[in-house]
């Protein structure tokens, strides 16, 4: 906390993803990873409860991808890609507390992903935090 009304720090993810592929046949695909992200984040509190949040991150992510394999007895299999992804994130949010601990809830939108129809980059938070 920088001041009463402004605030920044460091941001760690851990993120589980858990996907099921239809394969078309009376077998599914499974595909499990965890993700990781280190960031710095800055927030200005904004009509008491309110802030305005802007944030970096850099998130090493893994994909699955369904592919034609012949060697299957399906058919198909699932082929991971890892890499790192930069992530620019603005928006704001409510936050609550209580003294010490409180909530929070926010709204960001990324500006580094591509907007089209399969992929709206709008992401909700709800997190906890400490004397924010």
């Amino acid at each position: 906390k920088i001041t009463d009304a402004f605030s920044i720090g460091p941001r760690v993810e851990i993120l589980y993803r858990g996907e099921r592929y239809n394969t078309g046949t009376s077998e599914d695909l499974k595909f499990n990873s965890t993700n990781f992200g280190l960031g710095a984040f800055t927030r200005l509190k904004v009509f008491d409860q309110y802030f305005l949040h802007a944030e970096y991150q850099s998130l090493n992510n893994e994909i699955g991808n369904l592919v034609p394999d012949s060697s299957s007895p399906i058919g198909v299999k699932v082929v991971n890609n890892r890499n790192w992804e930069d992530h620019f994130f603005l928006g704001g949010g409510y936050g609550a507390s209580g003294g010490g601990i409180g909530f929070q809830v926010s709204v960001l939108w990324d500006v580094l992903q591509e907007f089209s129809s399969q992929n709206i980059p709008l992401y909700y938070r709800m997190g906890v935090n400490y004397k924010f």
